[in-house]
């Protein structure tokens, strides 16, 4: 995955280099030793390298060797300063580029969504003063609408530390009528995360009484190493009979203790005994077997397939890529100020992780989740910070404000406390992530 993205974004740099008259020395698909290299008609070096997590490319620079002048105007140094903008503008933009292919591909293809349907309302809460009943499905939340239960996730956490009211659309399951209303956003609590905004407004997911029917199993997880498989049919746990909510719900409320479990395979029954992993939810406790629901098991009342034409799909890719990554950086100002907890923010730990779930939930969630991390991999790629594009870019709109680079000096100690916020940003993001494996 990383080397996928990488790798764009350095071709993003080295396609704008070339058209702008900038000579390439060479292009490495990956780092370390060369297992593989030949040289273009353009004289420049292409490499396949033995480390495949990203890739860079090397431009002629006059200040790192003597060069003749006619070679002098092909280095990158000595192009003006909009051309040097553009050149490193062009890696975080492709990496846009690429999001938006992604989330076409994801809309041609067309994807399954859980029509977001409530379920239970905690009495006296945000959601039960506000009217809101069990049965009514999500419409609208402010301006947006909410096909899937996705699409209100991304709206609430929009709203995460604004001083506004959260303004939903619901539709009555009986007369089908549109009631509307409105929630104080102003009464979340501060400790609030991503994965606990149901829980504050105080409304659950409805979830259908479906068979317990395997889908998918998670590479070295739980439910794998118990032996559990793609197909199986679990009806009984510890004796009991059950379906897929009461596993679930029994599951997560009993992390690290051993489960009996009778599963049918190819009609015949088989018991296995699995212990359910602790996968820690902000202090609390949730038992995980790493197993997904067959799809196919949910009646087409409790979902909707969402696909689009070539055109049209193009238009949504592009507007979804526009609303993630404004809401990225949204969520990034929101860190800075500590309107969002700083454990919300993950690391390559979990980046892997998420890697391997949604590869093995299937192609439309893995395209998701590639396009989700591209565009954080080109908004980061753009901060202000030495080191990274957009601190280039920084001193290069100086330049272009003064007329004159940056003394040498200066430069250097921006890299150097580039390199320090880099190091503190990669800490807390390394520590959330073993944090969450220990936990």
């Amino acid at each position: 995955m990383v080397g996928v993205l990488v790798t764009f974004h350095e071709f993003g740099h080295f396609w704008v280099a070339r058209k702008l008259g900038t000579r390439v020395e060479r292009f490495s698909v990956g780092f370390g030793k060369p297992l593989y290299r030949w040289y273009g008609k353009d004289d420049t070096e292409y490499v396949i390298a033995a480390i495949p997590l990203g890739g860079y490319v090397k431009m002629l620079d006059s200040r790192e060797q003597d060069l003749t002048d006619d070679l002098k105007s092909h280095a990158f140094d000595q192009k003006n300063v909009w051309a040097r903008i553009a050149i490193v503008l062009a890696g975080p933009l492709f990496n846009f580029i690429l999001a938006a292919f992604f989330y076409w591909l994801v809309f041609i293809i067309g994807l399954k969504a859980a029509i977001p349907v409530i379920g239970e309302v905690a009495p006296n809460s945000l959601a039960a003063k506000a009217g809101v009943k069990s049965g009514m499905e999500i419409v609208q939340v402010n301006d947006t609408p909410t096909p899937s239960w996705q699409a209100v996730v991304v709206s609430f956490i929009d709203q995460v530390g604004e001083d506004e009211t959260l303004a939903l659309q619901l539709k009555d399951p009986n007369s089908k009528k549109i009631y509307q209303t409105s929630i104080d956003v102003e009464q979340w609590p501060d400790n609030l995360h991503a994965d606990n905004l149901f829980e504050t407004l105080g409304i659950d997911i409805a979830r259908p009484t479906v068979p317990a029917k395997i889908g998918s199993v998670i590479a070295a997880g739980p439910g794998d190493r118990a032996g559990l498989m793609d197909g199986d049919l679990i009806t009984h746990l510890n004796g009991q009979t059950v379906h897929w909510n009461e596993l679930v719900n029994f599951v997560t409320a009993h992390p690290n203790e051993e489960l009996e479990l009778t599963v049918v395979r190819n009609s015949k029954p088989i018991l296995l005994s699995v212990i359910p992993e602790d996968r820690d939810n902000k202090g609390t406790e949730r038992g995980w077997l790493g197993v997904g629901l067959d799809e196919s098991v949910i009646s087409n009342d409790w979902v909707r397939r969402i696909h689009y034409d070539p055109i049209t799909a193009a238009g949504k890719a592009i507007d979804r890529t526009v609303y993630f990554s404004a809401l990225t950086l949204e969520m990034i100002g929101k860190l800075v100020t500590g309107e969002v907890a700083l454990d919300n923010l993950s690391g390559p730990v979990a980046m892997a992780q998420g890697a391997g779930q949604t590869a093995q939930s299937g192609i439309i969630t893995y395209l998701s989740f590639l396009a989700i991390v591209s565009i954080s991999l080109g908004i980061m790629n753009l901060l202000p910070i030495p080191l990274l594009d957009g601190g280039h870019l920084v001193f290069y709109l100086v330049e272009a404000i003064r007329g004159r680079a940056l003394s040498d000096k200066s430069q250097e100690l921006g890299l150097k406390l580039g390199a320090m916020a880099l190091l503190a940003l990669f800490s807390v993001a390394l520590y959330n992530d073993i944090s969450r494996l220990l936990l």
